[in-house]
């Protein structure tokens, strides 16, 4: 088929419609005259009568009294949210105190020349808190009192010469006669 004859059997679907010159929707419209007070409808008369001032007066006040009442039940829910919160902080604090007064204190032992005996210890055996060997003997003042016996202000405590130091190096007693071994056997 030819073009000429395509176009031919295409149907125009407008050519029914009605052609309308220019629209009235972006037409300028001229500027209308205030409505005179008789062609005011009551309705708008009653509008305007509310809006006199004495009532106008009251009811600005009456907008206020509503901004202040709902600032101060603002105000007041937060002084009771913060009340609430201050009471958690307070009753966490009281836990943490009543913890801390159940924790049983410790005494610290002080023991200024670190040779095993406290310095209470010391003063009562009369020896030398700041010295770790009172008597020069080679044993420390723990080793004589805890461990050998000795005692811990006499260097030589059985005083036959040797001090007690020297006899546990030659594996004698310290106390007496005899060996260290037989001592430590009876």
């Amino acid at each position: 088929m030819s073009e000429g004859k395509q176009q031919e059997d295409v149907e125009d679907i407008f050519s029914s419609t009605e052609v309308h010159k220019e629209s009235n929707i972006f037409k300028e419209m001229e500027p209308k005259e205030l409505p005179k007070e008789e062609e005011i409808s009551e309705a708008s008369k009653v509008s305007l009568k509310f809006f006199n001032q004495e009532k106008m007066k009251v009811f600005i006040i009456g907008i206020i009294v509503i901004i202040l009442l709902f600032l101060g039940i603002y105000v007041i829910y937060f002084k009771i949210k913060n009340i609430r919160e201050e009471r958690k902080i307070l009753e966490k604090e009281k836990n943490a105190n009543d913890i801390l007064s159940q924790i049983k204190t410790v005494e610290q032992v002080i023991d200024s020349d670190a040779d095993g005996l406290s310095d209470d210890e010391e003063a009562q055996l009369g020896t030398d808190a700041l010295e770790v060997d009172s008597d020069k003997d080679g044993l420390s003042d723990r080793a004589e009192v805890k461990v050998w016996k000795t005692d811990p202000l006499k260097p030589d405590t059985d005083a036959d010469g040797i001090k007690d130091g020297d006899e546990l190096k030659k594996k004698t007693n310290p106390k007496g006669e005899g060996s260290l071994l037989e001592t430590i056997q009876k």
